[in-house]
């Protein structure tokens, strides 16, 4: 009989066992799962630079559209507060005003008024002068066309002749919801 006074740390031990197969092979299955993690990292840091760099030359190339839309919506934004700001202005004004500047920009050279009557229910009476019946026929036609009036009407026509010189007076009536409340209360 053998009797072994060797310490336990060093006594002989069986040297392959199912445990050590486990840990041997759990080692390798590690090695190899970091090994393949690291190839496709790095794989998918090439492909990301690849990216990066199309992304970098796209931008170098876009870059003056870029700068040319960012101009665009400053501009933009700039019409849109001038616009505000004209309707403030405009908002200041009476509508009665609107009218006014309508039959100026359509009033004939041969024609002037001399009086102009606008009141609450949108009904304007105009009259005035004119050296010659067509223009009459012609201010009213283009009154007609004009956007702030629904309807047109010639009252009356006098001639009137003083020495050498000959008129007719004029008087139209016109409907435009322009200047009445009902109109602003609709708005």
């Amino acid at each position: 009989m053998r009797i072994n006074l060797l310490p336990l740390e060093f006594r002989p031990k069986q040297q392959v066992t199912l445990l050590n197969l486990m840990i041997l092979f759990g080692g390798v299955i590690l090695l190899l799962g970091s090994a393949g993690f690291g190839v496709f990292e790095y794989f998918n840091y090439q492909e990301s630079t690849r990216k990066l760099a199309s992304i970098d030359q796209q931008i170098t190339f876009l870059q003056p559209q870029m700068d040319e839309v960012r101009r665009l919506e400053q501009t933009q934004a700039e019409l849109i507060k001038l616009q505000r700001e004209i309707e403030q202005i405009r908002g200041f004004y009476q509508p009665q005003l609107e009218i006014f500047n309508s039959l100026a920009r359509i009033m004939p050279g041969n024609i002037w008024l001399e009086e102009l009557i606008i009141d609450h229910t949108g009904k304007v009476v105009v009259t005035g002068q004119s050296l010659n019946i067509p223009s009459i026929g012609n201010f009213l036609n283009q009154i007609n066309i004009g956007e702030y009036y629904q309807s047109t009407s010639l009252k009356e026509i006098k001639k009137e002749e003083d020495n050498d010189f000959t008129s007719y007076q004029f008087n139209l009536e016109m409907v435009t919801g322009r200047g009445s409340l009902e109109y602003d209360e609709k708005k």
